[in-house]
């Protein structure tokens, strides 16, 4: 998801055991798939970074098919929503799970996603550098 969002870098996965506090600004967004066994990840994720005191902006949820989410899934997000501010959920996009990072702001988005992106481009506050203009092409 960083490649597609200016400003932001992906920090990897999450391992709560090797987390390092310091390493992490006041703006952490976490990214998850919409799967029940990503929506324990994060949850864990989040209880953890919590505990720790770590400051969590927001959390993606990329569908990773076209079907509904899991009700599992949807239920632990409800969870999470005092310990998160901002919940945003990241449409199927059959192409997006088909290309090479390097290759992601090439795809044309439909827009459900862009407008996810755009919410999401607003909510991150790079803190090293001016991010560059919206690289995103409007599609039909």
């Amino acid at each position: 998801m960083s490649e597609l969002v200016p400003g932001s870098e992906d920090l990897g996965t999450f391992h709560p055991r090797t987390f390092e506090e310091q390493s992490v600004g006041d703006n952490l967004f976490l990214v998850s798939g919409d799967g029940v066994p990503a929506g324990k990840r994060v949850t864990e994720a989040v209880n953890v970074l919590s505990f720790l005191g770590q400051p969590i902006a927001g959390l993606v949820v990329v569908a990773r098919t076209p079907a509904a989410m899991p009700s599992h899934t949807r239920s632990r997000l409800r969870l999470l929503e005092g310990k998160v501010p901002h919940i945003l959920r990241f449409p199927y996009v059959a192409r997006f799970h088909f290309v090479d990072r390097e290759n992601a702001r090439s795809i044309r988005l439909p827009r459900k996603a862009r407008a996810v992106l755009g919410t999401l481009t607003t909510l991150v506050v790079p803190t090293t550098h001016t991010p560059p203009s919206h690289p995103f092409t409007e599609s039909s």
